[in-house]
């Protein structure tokens, strides 16, 4: 049988783990002197054995090394588990060294920039920075005093000094608010040196009254916990009406205190606003030629849509110019060449109304080519009266716009598609051209070997409601400055859209989504407005160059990664009245050299990583925002301050991604004034005593 020889004293089936150096103190030394110094941490075990055979050869061993570099320290000496002394020779070269520590059974760990040599040269106080003196630069040398073991005279001995328990004895840091044993009050501090305890849970003003965010006249909500440094002021339950269902709004009680009784709360309403949809045919006329609109695609969740009422804004400048019918219905003419943009307003039996918006282009016949063939044919010498082959074609039509004066108009005599046989050839004129589309025109790439389907080339260029899919690289391509997308829906191609030219406008209606790529990729400025990019890999991507873009009024999506992801030189972007959920990654991800950036009136809800991820350095503004249920925190190194709203936003329908607010919602009223139009063709820039947060103003 074989003898015990020498085993561990331990009950464990592993030897213990490395040993855990954590700071070094004191942190610097001169190249001159011998500096004492203190190795902290954990997992500073000596080795112990025992042998059962013969007691003579039992032993317990501290013969610890350390090096700072490939200097070894002298005078190494086990105190106990957390600590270690050492002395760090003379004659050091000055520089930054990490420390390596060596337990008696070799196994080792390793601190990283854990010691400073330097020389008595300064030129700030911070050159001298000694945690257990006092210390000063004059003339360029450190002056060093007697020891100073409490800075910041709360009684508390800085950790890093022998005995020391305090973690920040900085007076310019946390100081004397920080000590063990001290009130941990929300700031965003931890008062009581005890990281397990959580911010503000000793706060004094916590379950005390406050004016909740809230827009009832009720005196009783209460701070009622502590996020990011600061104490959330909450609606008790005694101060919330609905939703409907809820025994608030039957039990005959003003539990929000606004004045309405269960019957007039808005909040116990089931109703929601009526989806507004609606065509024009044609979508492009001559001046005076009449065209319909059609709003009977308008739908509403309660009621049948032959309920609904509709009425016509035809200059979209505020002023209805029909009264309210239930006929989805009209017809209108104007006389004057250009792209007008209609307004509809949709209400519903009680009273709750939608908006939206969509253009009609008058042109002059003789600038109007209409494409009448769906094959993408290129025939030689092709012209509008005679284009040979099947009829006029896509590509014939940008070919012959671009050899005309002036600016053409390229149209569809019906719903067609067009599948394409290489790129499509780029309007190459200084005038441009519109492309106009309708209801089931679309562009399909399939045929296309890893090409891009449309690329504009020169300014001034614009595509309204064409649909482009099976792309199998860019479905479009804008290369030029000043052209304009609008109501057209890119999807499922190999990338989005790319924008390296200047001034351009994507939106409003442009719908993005499912691209394995970006969505919506800018090396230039561009003003993004009122558009859907969702199921990207990236929703909005902007590149270096990007600067001064703005991004308004957008839902950013269900996207894999981020919903906008910016560059590391971006400057001066503004990011206003977006809705931000369920990205994979961030709502919005900056990174630290992004400058002047404005997030202002934005929802962040649901995402994956931060609601932003960003840092206070990044922005000249960040408030009014809303932050609800973002996976690694609201924002990952920015403050949040007390004008954004940390609540559930109260979706419609979040599951068929129906971003608009109940009427409960504390996102509505709850924005600021940036002088913008958000609630379409109503009058004034918003609705109620302030904007709504997020994408959706409501009625």
């Amino acid at each position: 049988m074989l003898s015990a020889g020498l085993l561990l004293v331990s009950c464990q089936e592993r030897m213990p783990e490395p040993p855990r150096p954590s700071r070094v103190t004191p942190e610097q030394g001169r190249p001159d002197i011998v500096t004492p110094i203190t190795i902290k941490g954990e997992g500073f075990y000596p080795a112990i054995r025992i042998s059962y055979d013969n007691s003579g050869h039992s032993y317990i061993r501290t013969d610890f090394q350390a090096r700072l570099g490939q200097v070894e320290l002298q005078q190494v000496t086990y105190i106990d588990s957390n600590n270690i002394t050492a002395v760090v020779p003379s004659g050091m070269a000055v520089g930054v060294y990490d420390l390596l520590l060596i337990d008696p059974d070799g196994r080792q760990g390793s601190l990283a920039d854990a010691f400073r040599i330097v020389t008595d040269a300064c030129l700030t106080d911070d050159d001298c920075r000694d945690p257990c003196r006092s210390y000063s630069c004059q003339d360029g040398t450190c002056v060093y005093g007697l020891v100073d073991r409490d800075r910041d005279g709360d009684g508390h001995i800085d950790a890093a000094c022998p005995e020391g328990d305090d973690c920040d004895d900085d007076p310019a840091g946390c100081g004397s608010a920080c000590y063990p044993g001290a009130r941990e009050i929300c700031d965003g501090q931890d008062n009581d040196c005890d990281p397990a305890t959580a911010d503000g849970s000793a706060d004094p003003l916590l379950g005390s009254s406050c004016d909740g965010p809230d827009s009832d006249l009720c005196e009783d909500d209460s701070y009622d916990s502590c996020q990011d440094g600061v104490l959330v002021c909450s609606t008790g339950s005694d101060d919330v009406e609905g939703p409907n269902g809820d025994p608030s709004c039957s039990d005959g009680v003003d539990n929000d205190c606004d004045g309405q009784s269960d019957a007039q709360e808005p909040a116990c309403s089931d109703n929601t606003p009526p989806l507004v949809a609606f065509m024009v045919s044609p979508p492009v006329v001559e001046p005076g030629q009449q065209f319909t609109v059609d709003a009977s695609s308008s739908r509403d969740r309660e009621e049948a849509v032959v309920f609904l009422e509709v009425r016509w804004d035809w200059e979209n400048d505020g002023t209805w110019d029909t009264d309210f019918t239930t006929t989805k219905t009209a017809t209108h003419s104007f006389n004057t060449v250009s792209t007008h943009t209609i307004a509809l307003q949709v209400r519903d039996t009680g009273l709750l109304s939608g908006f939206t918006t969509r253009t009609v282009v008058v042109q002059e016949v003789a600038n109007t080519l209409v494409v009448t063939t769906d094959q993408d044919e290129d025939d030689p010498g092709a012209t509008v009266q005679d284009p040979g082959g099947t009829g006029l074609s896509l590509r014939e039509a940008l070919d012959i716009a671009a050899g005309m004066s002036g600016q053409q108009t390229v149209t569809f005599n019906g719903p067609m598609t067009i599948m394409l046989s290489s790129s499509l050839p780029s309007p190459w004129d200084t005038s441009g051209t519109k492309v106009v589309g309708m209801s089931g025109v679309v562009v399909d790439g399939d045929n296309l070997n890893n090409a891009d389907c449309i690329v504009l080339a020169s300014p001034l260029n614009e595509l309204h409601y064409l649909e482009i899919t099976n792309c199998s690289s860019w479905a479009v391509i804008v290369g030029d400055d000043n052209n304009l997308l609008a109501h057209c829906h890119v999807h499922h191609n190999g990338l989005g859209v790319r924008i390296t030219g200047v001034d351009n406008q994507v939106g409003p209606g442009c719908e993005i989504d499912n691209h394995p790529q970006e969505g919506l990729d800018l090396t230039a400025r561009a003003d993004i407005l009122g558009n859907r990019l969702h199921h990207n890999l990236q929703g909005l991507a902007l590149a270096q160059g990007a600067d001064g873009t703005v991004i308004i009024g957008n839902y950013f999506y269900a996207n894999n990664a981020n919903g906008v992801l910016a560059a590391n030189t971006i400057d001066a972007m503004v990011v206003f009245n977006n809705t931000f959920d369920g990205n994979g990654a961030s709502g919005l991800s900056l990174p630290s050299q992004a400058t002047a950036i404005e997030v202002q009136n934005n929802l962040f809800c649901n995402n994956g990583g931060y609601g932003i991820q960003g840092e206070d350095g990044n922005f000249t503004a960040c408030d009014h925002n809303g932050f609800f249920s973002n996976g690694g925190g609201n924002c990952s190194a920015c403050s949040i301050d007390a004008t954004s709203i940390l609540a559930n936003p109260l979706y419609i329908d979040r599951g068929t991604f129906d971003f608009r607010l109940w009427p409960q919602s504390p996102m509505i009223d709850a924005g600021v004034d940036l002088g913008i139009d958000i609630n379409g063709p109503a009058q004034g820039n918003f609705n109620g005593s302030a904007p709504d947060v997020g994408a959706w103003e409501s009625p």
